[in-house]
C-alpha cells in the first residue's frame, strides 16, 4: 500500500518546514523603527543595519545574514563603538584575514595611539 502522507524533507535534503504554519516576513521585509539610527560615523545606515542598530543600543543579540558586501561589518562597528563607550573590552574576529587586518588598521586609527601603564 502506498503512503499519502508528505515527505520530511524537499528534493534538495533540506527539511520540510511548509506545514509549521503562515510565512513570517524576514525582518528585512519590514521598515524599521522611526527611533532606529540614521546614520554611523558619517555613513547613511540601510533599514537592516537601522534595525540591528535599535536592537543593539537596546541591549538585544543581534544576528546579522546578509550578502557580501552589504554592510555586515557596519553593524559589528556599531555594537564595538557601543561596547567601548559603556567602558568595556571589545575582542573582534573574522573568518576572513585580509579583514580582520584591515579592521585592526581602522580601529587602531580611530582609538589612537595606544597609552603602556
Amino acid at each position: 500500500m502506498a503512503s499519502t502522507a508528505r515527505s520530511a524533507a524537499r528534493a534538495d535534503g533540506a527539511p520540510d518546514l511548509g506545514e509549521l504554519g503562515a510565512r513570517r516576513a524576514p525582518a528585512s521585509e519590514s521598515p524599521p523603527p522611526n527611533d532606529a539610527p540614521r546614520e554611523f560615523r558619517g555613513y547613511q545606515l540601510n533599514p537592516f543595519q537601522r534595525k540591528a542598530a535599535l536592537a543593539i543600543a537596546q541591549g538585544k543579540s543581534v544576528v546579522v545574514a546578509a550578502p557580501t558586501g552589504s554592510g555586515k561589518t557596519l553593524v559589528a562597528e556599531i555594537a564595538i563603538a557601543q561596547t567601548i563607550a559603556a567602558g568595556k573590552r571589545v575582542i573582534y574576529t573574522s573568518p576572513i584575514k585580509a579583514l580582520s587586518n584591515q579592521k585592526y588598521r581602522d580601529f587602531r586609527a580611530a582609538a589612537g595611539p595606544r597609552s603602556e601603564s
